[in-house]
């Protein structure tokens, strides 16, 4: 089975003003996940943040009128996604395939 791949916004951070604008978003929190399997035990999470560069006139989006795909897009158009997604195949991988185990000595 394919890995899917979401992204979750959990935060924005903003400036309350800025250059006569109103929360202008400069920080991004997000979490990329990797679901291989329907019952949704084979999966990973990357939780991490970019930061923005202020935004011109022309490319400032107010926050109501802000879409999730806006934000992805910024996120997208920083972080190498393809890397996260050899990360995540990496542990599902890793999750389905273990190459090592935890030994508890029972010795006391």
């Amino acid at each position: 089975m394919a890995i899917s791949y979401s992204w979750h916004i959990t935060q924005l951070d903003a400036k309350i003003q800025q250059d006569n604008k109103s929360n202008v978003v400069h920080t991004v929190h997000y979490i990329y996940k990797g679901v291989k399997d329907a019952d949704k035990t084979l999966y990973y999470d990357i939780y991490n943040f970019v930061t923005l560069s202020p935004p011109n006139d022309d490319e400032f989006i107010e926050y109501d009128n802000l879409t999730k795909e806006n934000v992805v897009s910024w996120i997208e158009s920083i972080v190498d996604v393809e890397n996260l997604q050899d990360i995540i195949y990496a542990e599902i991988e890793q999750k389905e395939n273990p190459t090592d185990t935890y030994l508890q000595p029972n010795w006391d």
